[in-house]
């Protein structure tokens, strides 16, 4: 019966060893490493990996159209005789166009890009969204009635030369609406969001374990 409980207590410390041997050197834990010929790895991947997987998606999306907004503007169109109101003849156009906004990533490099390893968090800096244009949908302009003085009837008619200055007017006016910064504010939120899903699913590709977080240009 002693020989037995010997013979068992034997086989348990050889068991209790053999653990701690594989636990101290052949169990690998997703940490933060240096690897032997010295190159950074964070969660398995190194960060030249890393890197090279954001800035090559940046090349393949340049320009990425990140958020498009809606637009109208009126100008209104008068005609007089001797400048009095008797002779006058107004009437407003409204004019609709679309505006679209992108984030320029052809100028990213390396230096843009930081790692937070404890966090396992990949953060990118990138320009704001910026207005690339502004398209005008002449199908929807729209005209109101004429409105007359007491001596004038019938319609406006303009020469091409005074048609093509109200259509530049209008896209003037169409422009600075695009510009507002509540706008552009909306613009970056959407670029935040946009870039977060690409820069993420790119490092998801890599089996990498990181987040992304997007940072704009001071």
């Amino acid at each position: 019966m002693r020989k037995l409980l010997w013979n068992l207590f034997k086989l348990l410390v050889i068991a209790v060893v053999a653990y701690g041997i594989y636990d101290n050197y052949f169990k690998q834990e997703p940490v933060h490493t240096v690897s032997l010929d010295g190159s950074e790895t964070i969660l398995q991947n190194t960060r030249a990996e890393i890197s090279e997987a954001v800035l090559g998606e940046s090349r393949k999306n340049r320009e990425l159209i990140v958020y498009e907004q809606d637009l109208s503007a009126k100008e209104t169109i008068s005609s007089a005789v001797l400048d009095f109101d008797v002779f006058r003849k107004s009437m407003e156009v409204t004019s609709y166009g679309t505006a679209v906004y992108t984030v320029d990533l052809s100028a990213l490099s390396e230096a843009d890009i930081r790692y937070d390893e404890e966090a396992a968090l990949v953060t990118v800096t990138v320009p704001h969204a910026g207005l690339k244009s502004v398209t005008v949908d002449a199908e929807k302009t729209e005209f109101s009635d004429v409105e007359h003085g007491l001596l004038t009837w019938g319609t406006i008619k303009l020469t091409p030369e005074q048609q093509n200055l109200i259509e530049q007017e209008l896209q003037k006016e169409l422009t600075a609406a695009a510009e507002d910064q509540a706008i552009l504010t909306r613009a970056d939120l959407a670029a935040e969001e946009a870039l977060r899903q690409l820069y993420g699913s790119v490092l998801a590709g890599l089996d990498s374990g990181l987040s992304v977080r997007i940072e704009f240009e001071a």
